[in-house]
């Protein structure tokens, strides 16, 4: 009985890690976002508008093919910047920086994810940041 349930425990936990692995790993909207510079590398810039993105993730992809079906980069400036899963970069900091700056926690954002500069709003989505283009696009 007794080798029964430390069976039963191995293999829960067994399967609870791997699907913590698979969550992680998985997630398009899982990356580290540092609260200050931590990493010693120039800190990266903000334009007009900058579009932070994963290559990885899906959402970031759909926006990506509007962007492109659209022609939006050639008729608006726009700063790609790719952010990575747990990995601290010069552009991660920045978008922690700009969710600060819109009031949202930085372990709450995902990608894809707009900085509106001169108007210091922040989109978050592909449904937001496609209408965020669409509302340019007429202006």
């Amino acid at each position: 009985m007794n080798k029964k349930v430390i069976l039963i425990i191995v293999g829960a936990l067994v399967l609870l890690g791997i699907s913590a692995f698979i969550a992680i790993k998985y997630s398009p909207n899982i990356f580290v976002i540092p609260h200050k510079n931590i990493t010693g590398q120039t800190k990266a810039t903000s334009t007009e508008i900058d579009f932070f993105f994963r290559s990885d993730c899906p959402h970031c992809l759909i926006v990506e093919q509007f962007l492109a079906d659209n022609n939006v980069g050639q008729k608006i400036k726009i700063d790609k910047k790719q952010v990575f899963a747990n990995k601290v970069t010069p552009e991660s900091e920045l978008l922690s920086e700009k969710a600060n700056q819109c009031g949202i926690n930085p372990y709450d954002v995902g990608v894809p994810f707009i900085w509106d500069g001169p108007t210091g709003k922040c989109y978050m989505g592909d449904q937001d940041a496609i209408n965020y283009f669409q509302q340019k696009l007429k202006q």
